[in-house]
């Protein structure tokens, strides 16, 4: 199994970008290595590297992208601690699907499994692990992120929206305060006196001229 800095970029990007992103961009990878492109360890490429002995390590970098960019949204990545841990998570995954991978390709046991998918990656794989939770903090000061707008943050909109009273019905007009009559309102209106307006019916032709003299 060749040892490379994979693992180590794919955790990264994943918790700089979140869950979708972050997958998607995984996933983009190994799509690009399986059209042809040698981004593949070693230069290579096409469908024969996922079906071999380490087509689950290229799995499980768009499970753990994913996940890692799912702890990294819960703030699991802003300090070195929760980095680490976020990180290391990462790790795991990949190891979960790329282990068993091997053996059903390789058609070996437990023991033979480890020599060949985990201990060579150990030391590699701690030097990584302390080096992208170091990193982390600092790229998610340099990640433009665009989260979606939720309904809560919709419904303070339109709230806002109803108490300005810009909006207009049918058979009905907007008025502002000045609109009333002065006996309605004799309270003088100070410099920092925020006017709103309200939406009121249609006044008959009579009391609008009662009201506007």
């Amino acid at each position: 199994m060749p040892i490379t800095g994979q693992t180590f970029a794919v955790l990264l990007v994943g918790a700089s970008l979140g869950t979708v992103r972050g997958a998607s961009s995984a996933l983009l990878y190994v799509l690009i290595g399986i059209a042809g492109a040698p981004v593949y360890a070693d230069g290579a490429h096409g469908w024969a590297q996922i079906t071999s002995a380490s087509g689950g390590y290229l799995v499980g970098f768009i499970l753990a992208a994913a996940l890692t960019g799912r702890l990294a949204e819960q703030r699991g990545d802003r300090r070195f601690s929760s980095a680490l841990g976020a990180i290391l998570t990462g790790n795991v995954i990949i190891f979960l699907v790329g282990l068993p991978w091997l053996a059903i390709v390789l058609d070996t046991n437990l023991e033979k499994t480890l020599e060949y998918g985990l201990y060579p990656f150990i030391p590699g794989e701690i030097l990584k692990l302390y080096l992208a939770a170091a990193l982390l903090p600092t790229a998610w000061r340099y990640v433009t992120k665009n989260p979606q707008p939720t309904l809560n943050s919709a419904a303070r909109l339109s709230r806002r929206k109803a108490d300005v009273g810009t909006l207009s019905y049918s058979g009905r007009r907007t008025r502002t305060r000045n609109d009333l009559p002065r006996c309605c309102d004799d309270r003088p209106e100070s410099a920092g006196t925020r006017v709103t307006t309200q939406t009121l019916p249609e006044l008959p032709r009579t009391q609008r001229a009662d009201a506007n003299p």
